[in-house]
């Protein structure tokens, strides 16, 4: 769902200031309706973290019932790809000041940084 406003965005703002929007409206509206549900049917867990632990894919195939997750983490691991984390520290500090203005208290709300007003 685009959010409300992106049309005229488009004219007036940068691509980098549209993403930034756009992911920061995706992500309120997946908080809301995710808070909507019965808490025990809600699997939350960061990106990282899967990344950087298998044993995450086994508590995601237990929690949806797959009973051998054999086949799952062996496919899992052979598609990962863990030198995607924190790529975006790498672009240049205008685009990283653009993406914090926007981005800097949804991603403290989400604990990706310390929000130190």
């Amino acid at each position: 769902m685009r959010y409300p406003g992106i049309s005229q965005d488009i004219d007036n703002l940068s691509l980098l200031d549209i993403c930034c929007k756009q992911w920061l409206s995706s992500v309120q509206y997946a908080t809301n309706d995710l808070s909507q549900i019965d808490e025990k049917r809600v699997f939350t867990l960061k990106y990282e973290d899967l990344v950087k632990n298998p044993e995450c894919v086994i508590a995601i195939c237990n929690f949806i019932g797959i009973k051998n997750s054999d086949s799952v983490v062996k496919n899992y691991l052979n598609k990962v790809n863990k030198t995607n984390i924190g790529k975006w520290r790498n672009l240049p500090m205008k685009e990283i000041e653009t993406m914090m203005s926007v981005l800097k208290d949804e991603l403290s709300k989400l604990n990706y940084i310390k929000n130190n007003n």
